[in-house]
């Protein structure tokens, strides 16, 4: 295992554990689903937080999209919320000044605010946990071992 990439998770597990929901993003390759599958079942075990996935995917390759799909279900992990971003090379390149056209009627655009309105509407209302900065920098003992 990874030891810098533990590390990495602990210090930001205080943060996770405030969060209403967790989203985590991958392609449809097996790769990025094999470590998506990695994250999620160690991820399950600190969170209370919904949990969800974005599967970054040309959207012609539908296909590959419900591949990822059928792999989380056979997992013991509850991903309530899953979603199709648009890999879109067009879209993007509006980012860094290169687009050309109505940046809103690209894939990528039109996905990621389909996206984001869903999160934003999963995520209203009062908060689950309040977070708290100082425990989150300085756990009481014994805090990292959960």
């Amino acid at each position: 295992r990874n030891c810098d990439a533990t590390m990495e998770a602990l210090l930001q597990l205080p943060v996770i554990q405030s969060a209403r929901l967790v989203v985590l993003v991958c392609t449809a390759t097996g790769s990025s689903v094999a470590h998506l599958r990695e994250r999620l079942s160690s991820l399950v075990h600190h969170v209370d937080a919904q949990l969800g996935v974005v599967v970054v995917a040309d959207p012609k390759q539908r296909d590959g999209v419900k591949q990822v799909w059928t792999v989380l279900d056979a997992m013991s992990v509850p991903v309530r919320h899953r979603w199709h971003l648009a890999y879109d090379p067009v879209g993007a390149a509006f980012f860094d000044g290169r687009g050309h056209g109505r940046l809103e009627k690209t894939q990528l655009i039109r996905s990621a605010t389909d996206i984001t309105a869903e999160m934003s509407a999963l995520v209203a209302g009062p908060p689950q946990h309040e977070f708290d900065m100082a425990q989150a920098a300085f756990p009481p003992q014994g805090e990292w071992e959960r």
